[in-house]
């Protein structure tokens, strides 16, 4: 038998460990309690109950005069008084399903009609809700996970469990695996927490910040702490856990993230996501910030620990190994895949916005803006998808093309913060509420 033919008997077989397991249902044992919940029983499916929209890709209109308003949840803590948000969304999008995360909740809203129509709750109790937290909300978005004709929703909640007895209460995360086509919970498992998050004065967040087929990478974090998991997620077990480490990507095979030393982020590092070996251990830095840039590739912007200097550098994920140096105009920039081969790094640089494109393979750079000789400006990018960059300038919203860096010639009346084939989550004109569009074009 060929390497290839072998190679796709392997992941077909560990497709199908994955559906056998979910749908057995195993449900993890202890620290998030036993008893059935509503959201446990069998269900219809939450397929839309509106009429199914038309799809686009990538889309460049949007049908302005049909949005729907999505719950507040989803830009709770994250819309400044200026109507602008800060922070991405905590919503995963699933066709027509948008799933919106908050603390004590994920809700499953149709898009084309804004109904409710499934939610995902802990057994154990949350830590707090959006009405509590406010502006501190910690949600991030679920994980959607697909394979051979399942779609599965991972969602983590950090919980209490109640002290009985001599038994001192606890903090750990309930992380959640749930059928996104009917949004039942098909498993639970309890992630105890190191000492630290049980008398955390701040924060403690969770989100599972990516998956290597059957595996997801889970980071739990506060102020002063972090600690990562590698998860099976057909199993239902821990494979492997390090303290100190705030994962903040799957790059590849790579968890990749920065140490936690005493509350600063000191080093960039790679984990191997299977094992938790680690692969590769960057230079000493502070102010540091790691970031995902694709499938292959990750930013990390600091300052040399012995000079002093500031650095922006794309790395190659496995190995840590440096593709280029970015200039220094993009310092400030995050980065955002296309979920396609383009990776778009955009922020606000010393004197003006600046955004420019990478391949997302050889980290190549494509193009910069802004550009002065075609007298042209950079656009605040608000997201990227499938080939197309989506932004505004002064002049209003605008696409432009990812790999070239032109203007696609359409008006697309709204800037999308999220979107895919037939859906686009972006603000109204007022800047207080986050509509769901039709795509239209």
């Amino acid at each position: 038998m060929s390497g290839d033919v072998m190679g796709h008997v392997q992941l077909a077989r560990r497709f199908l460990y994955v559906v056998i397991a979910v749908m057995t249902g195993v449900a993890a044992v202890t620290g998030c309690g036993g008893a059935d919940r509503p959201d446990d029983r069998p269900r219809v499916s939450i397929k839309p109950e509106g009429a199914h929209r038309p799809v686009h890709d990538p889309p460049v209109k949007f049908a302005t005069d049909a949005g729907i308003a999505m719950p507040m949840e989803a830009t709770s803590g994250r819309l400044t008084v200026g109507g602008t948000l800060d922070g991405e969304l905590p919503v995963v999008l699933n066709e027509q399903i948008a799933f919106v995360a908050a603390p004590d909740n994920v809700q499953a809203v149709d898009t084309a009609t804004g109904n409710l129509v499934g939610r995902i709750e802990p057994n154990g109790a949350p830590l707090g809700s959006v009405e509590a937290m406010g502006d501190d909300n910690p949600a991030q978005a679920p994980v959607i996970v697909k394979g051979a004709g399942f779609t599965i929703l991972i969602a983590p909640f950090v919980v209490e469990t109640a002290g009985t007895g001599t038994q001192a209460e606890h903090t750990l995360v309930e992380l959640t695996g749930s059928n996104a086509e009917t949004a039942k919970v098909m498993w639970r498992l309890p992630v105890r927490l190191p000492s630290w998050a049980d008398s955390s004065y701040s924060t403690v967040s969770a989100a599972v910040v990516g998956t290597l087929e059957h595996i997801g990478v889970l980071t739990v974090a506060n102020d002063d702490h972090a600690v990562s998991y590698g998860i099976d997620l057909a199993a239902h077990r821990i494979l492997w856990a390090q303290d100190g480490f705030d994962a903040v990507a799957v790059a590849g095979s790579t968890a990749v993230g920065a140490t936690v030393e005493d509350g600063t982020r000191e080093r960039a590092v790679g984990y191997d996501v299977t094992s938790g070996n680690r692969k590769w251990f960057g230079e000493h830095s502070y102010e540091l910030s790691v970031r995902g840039a694709g499938p292959h590739l990750i930013t990390v912007h600091g300052r040399d620990y012995g000079s002093g200097d500031w650095y922006y550098r794309l790395l190659d994920a496995r190995n840590g190994t440096v593709k280029q140096n970015l200039p220094s105009g993009l310092f400030g920039s995050s980065c955002r895949y296309d979920a396609k081969d383009t990776v778009v790094c955009a922020g606000m640089g010393s004197q003006s916005q600046v955004v420019c494109a990478l391949d997302a393979t050889s980290g190549k750079m494509l193009w910069q803006l802004p550009d002065k000789q075609a007298d042209r400006i950079a656009p605040e990018v608000a997201a990227a998808w499938h080939g197309r960059v989506y932004g505004e300038t002064g002049n209003g919203p605008v696409i432009l093309d990812a790999r070239s860096g032109d203007d696609v010639p359409a008006h697309p009346a709204i800037v999308p913060r999220l979107l895919n084939e037939s859906t686009a989550l972006a603000l109204d004109d007022s800047g207080d509420q986050l509509m769901a569009y039709p795509t239209a074009g």
